[in-house]
């Protein structure tokens, strides 16, 4: 009609095709079996078929939740790339259609996220501490299997009882996150310490494998010895008065005991350990007369490779782990001119607390007779008890 400023004006006709036939739009997911883990990626796949001939190239719209989230202009097919947060959603496409076909709509699609897995892990943690001080230990969390960033508290325990708790903000980083932990003062002695990620609104809960802790008592003087894939180190601990300087006594095999001259640090590393073959020392504490203030315990470790190393509360205990264990203790009992042990179980026998025993006692013999102290073990194991993961445990550890 016009008004006070345009002239009144009438538009050319509209031809407007009315069709009885229908296109088909389809709307498929990779994975196919739509439940995905948070963090996997979402394909979405969408199709026109249409019994009318000519192009099928049009405007796409992917609506997820009722929410239109993702246009293309395209011919089909046509393709999405998604990550959903958890949860059940719904996707359905819309196609706008064209000139010379009509639009259509897909059913909905079903997609259901889950939580994914999380890793929690101690990294290098520590193993052995002086009364009266606080250990840091490091946690790291991350997603799996596609990684993210875990985010939440975490908390170190020893059995039940929780030693410390910190909250992992995830806002901060991407591909996992390490958090710094102090523990409070723990009494002198062995504690089994693991750390626990109670999860989040995208990751399930995990725990770490637990790591052994030695609180000495104040005044003493500790020599661990520890051994990895291709190291043996050979490390003091002691409250040390100025200019103490340190002998280092060692040991290969059998062989004679050689001494270091003084040095600063109750520390000796292996320049090419041979594996099979252990390494014993001991370390005098003096003072700058030369005069021996405090000597430490002898310690030994030697490369012994073991299946499914470290084993977790996971693993499967097996006859395997046994055997293996003991071909290392006799190898050592070998160097000590012991005789060797034989192997409690076979291939497919049941693991009891009494092979245990005996294996204990079997490496603590070899041990004294080249002249390290006896290990220490978690626990008492008595005939008719539970083996557990921390006994295999701690057998190995009995020799590296």
């Amino acid at each position: 009609d016009g008004d006070v400023s345009y002239r009144s004006a009438i538009s050319p006709p509209v031809a407007q095709q009315v069709v009885t036939e229908a296109t088909v739009v389809t709307l498929t997911a990779s994975p196919s079996g739509r439940e995905l883990a948070y963090g996997e990626e979402l394909i979405g796949i969408g199709n026109v078929t249409s019994p009318i001939a000519g192009s099928l190239q049009g405007s796409f719209f992917l609506i997820i939740d009722g929410v239109r989230s993702t246009y293309s202009l395209s011919g089909p097919p046509v393709y999405w790339y998604q990550y959903l947060p958890v949860g059940t959603h719904t996707l359905i496409l819309t196609y706008s259609g064209n000139a010379t076909q009509p639009p259509g709509t897909s059913s909905p699609l079903t997609v259901v996220v889950h939580k994914a897995r999380s890793i929690t892990t101690v990294e290098n943690p520590p193993y052995l501490a002086q009364y009266g001080t606080q250990p840091v230990v490091r946690v790291s969390l991350e997603g799996d299997p596609f990684g993210g960033v875990p985010g939440g508290n975490v908390s170190l325990t020893e059995g039940s009882t929780v030693l410390t708790t910190i909250f992992a903000d995830n806002r901060c980083c991407s591909g996992g996150i390490t958090v710094e932990m102090t523990l409070p003062v723990l009494a002198p002695g062995v504690h089994y310490i693991r750390a626990t990620y109670v999860g989040d609104e995208n990751y399930l809960p995990s725990q770490s494998a637990a790591f052994q802790l030695r609180v000495l008592p104040a005044g003493t003087f500790v020599l661990d010895v520890q051994a990895g894939a291709d190291w043996i180190q050979a490390k003091g601990f002691f409250n040390a008065p100025p200019h103490t300087s340190y002998l280092v006594h060692r040991r290969v095999g059998s062989g004679a005991w050689t001494t270091s001259l003084p040095q600063t640090t109750p520390f000796y590393s292996e320049s090419n350990p041979q594996p099979g073959t252990p390494y014993t020392y001991w370390i005098d504490a003096v003072d700058s007369t030369n005069k021996v203030i405090a000597t430490s315990n002898a310690d030994l470790a030697m490369i012994v490779a073991f299946s499914d190393d470290p084993i977790t509360t996971t693993t499967p205990i097996k006859a395997l782990h046994e055997t293996e264990i003991v071909v290392a203790a006799n190898g050592l009992r070998t160097l000590a001119g012991l005789p060797a042990f034989p192997a409690p179980a076979n291939a497919g026998d049941v693991i009891r607390a009494t092979h245990i025993l005996a294996i204990r006692n079997a490496i603590n013999e070899a041990r004294v007779a080249l002249g390290a102290a006896p290990a220490t073990f978690s626990t008492d194991v008595a005939a008719g008890s539970l083996v557990r993961v921390q006994d295999i445990q701690d057998l190995r550890e009995a020799m590296r």
